[in-house]
């Protein structure tokens, strides 16, 4: 939907949010906030929650209330949590909307900067057609390792269509786009057959794009494949990846036509600029003014370009590991800066190559500079991390608090095998006395909870 509304300069790109079926009583801030990221690095720049039903609560239904999307009276109603002021993480939501906010407000400046365009001949997509990539995570909404993995109504395994087999092969490509710090988007027969040519760049609706990638395509277009090889002849960049197509979808002088789309890409792929892509990425034929410094497995990512030329990268860790990411930066970019969405801190950055280190699932916003320096007003100091701290104290009990329940000096358990917290759903208060040896004056001290 995003590479559509790019394609077309549709500016706001609305997403119903933070819901999944069969995942009730299961959304966390933690979660909103990767459901978020995984979705921000797609390009969506307006998030709207599903569902945040009017409470109804006169009193037949028990303590919680009825709740619109997860009723005990209709079973397969079963739906990610509304986020009302009955959930447990209201009080939580402000905070988190800030970090949307922040994060909407920055990818909605300047326009989307794109390097490459995958060619779709499909029309006939429908969901249930698409095969999952390897690497995605909250698929159906499962938080992995945290939450029950269930399937059920509403959930469904992919049939063996062109279209499943074609994104089976496609996802090991985007993958390797991501790793190189390549922005890419879909585009259709339409949209590319009004492509045009500037300075070697594809030009669509006025946005320009490098390169075009033809991957592993099991029919092209024949009014498309005249267009590309027209194209190709004039400069285009063209990436090939797997057997060239070697037919057209239409029933009309098939035999004819197919020999003639076959051609056609043959002969597109054998110019000056076309590239046969058995292995790495051509990296070199492409101008990237922010560049990955080294392939990286961790991050989804996506740029925004303004008037002046100066840009704002969205990077997103998809990981659960701490990880680092490095970027070198074109001399065109006289100041550049890290903005920590989850805090509002701006941190300038010295040099070509600057560095981030990301936490789990962390992200954050490069903006590179091609003017001005910001206000040093606006500017934070750096960001601490626990990181590379060292552990001095284990504290082994907590006294729990649950509403009347109290248990003291108790170790941490999961509600529901306690037997006093398991139909609780009180807010949870935990506190703990330890004496600290020895502590080094100035020092700063981080708790770490582990996985809540």
């Amino acid at each position: 939907m995003t590479s559509g509304a790019h394609l077309n300069n549709r500016p706001v790109i609305t997403q119903e949010s933070f819901v999944s079926i069969l995942r009730a009583e299961m959304t966390t801030p933690q979660k909103i906030k990767m459901w978020a990221d995984k979705s921000l690095a797609c390009g969506i720049n307006q998030l709207i929650y599903h569902g945040t039903p009017y409470r109804y609560n006169p009193g037949e239904y028990g303590p919680e209330g009825w709740n619109t999307w997860s009723s005990p009276f209709v079973p397969y109603v079963n739906f990610s949590t509304g986020m009302n002021e009955s959930d447990p993480f209201w009080k939580d939501l402000k905070t988190v909307n800030q970090y949307l906010a922040r994060c909407q407000y920055a990818l909605r400046a300047g326009k989307p900067q794109t390097d490459a365009l995958i060619y779709v001949p499909f029309v006939d997509f429908t969901e249930d057609q698409l095969a999952v990539n390897p690497e995605e995570i909250l698929y159906r909404g499962y938080y992995k390792a945290v939450e029950p993995d269930i399937w059920g109504f509403g959930t469904f395994a992919s049939p063996d269509t062109p279209i499943n087999r074609w994104y089976k092969k496609l996802w090991a490509v985007v993958n390797a786009l991501e790793a190189n710090g390549i922005s890419w988007e879909f585009v259709n027969d339409e949209s590319l057959q009004k492509a045009k040519l500037t300075n070697a760049h594809l030009s669509i609706e006025g946005n320009p794009y490098q390169t075009l990638i033809l991957a592993n395509l099991p029919y092209i277009n024949l009014a498309t494949a005249k267009h590309i090889t027209a194209l190709s002849k004039g400069g285009l960049r063209l990436w090939t990846i797997g057997e060239l197509p070697r037919k057209q979808p239409s029933y009309l002088d098939y035999a004819t036509n197919d020999r003639l789309a076959s051609q056609l890409i043959a002969e597109a792929s054998r110019q000056k600029n076309s590239r046969a892509v058995t292995g790495e990425m051509p990296l070199n034929t492409l101008a990237q003014p922010v560049r990955f410094a080294q392939r990286v497995a961790f991050s989804r990512q996506i740029t925004r370009e303004m008037t002046d030329g100066s840009q704002v990268k969205f990077l997103w860790n998809k990981s659960d590991q701490w990880q680092t990411i490095a970027l070198n930066l074109d001399n065109r970019f006289q100041n550049s800066y890290w903005l920590n969405p989850e805090n509002g801190h701006v941190e300038q950055n010295t040099g070509r190559t600057v560095r981030y280190r990301l936490p789990p699932y962390g992200s954050v916003i490069l903006y590179a500079s091609a003017k001005r320096a910001l206000a040093p007003a606006l500017l934070s100091s750096p960001d601490l991390s626990a990181e590379q701290a060292q552990p001095v104290l284990t504290i082994e009990n907590w006294t729990i608090k649950a509403g009347e329940v109290t248990l003291p000096n108790h170790p941490l358990v999961d509600w529901r095998t306690n037997d006093q917290l398991k139909h609780k759903s009180d807010e949870g208060i935990y506190t703990a006395s330890f004496r600290l040896e020895n502590p080094v004056p100035a020092a700063r001290y981080f708790v770490d909870l582990g996985k809540v």
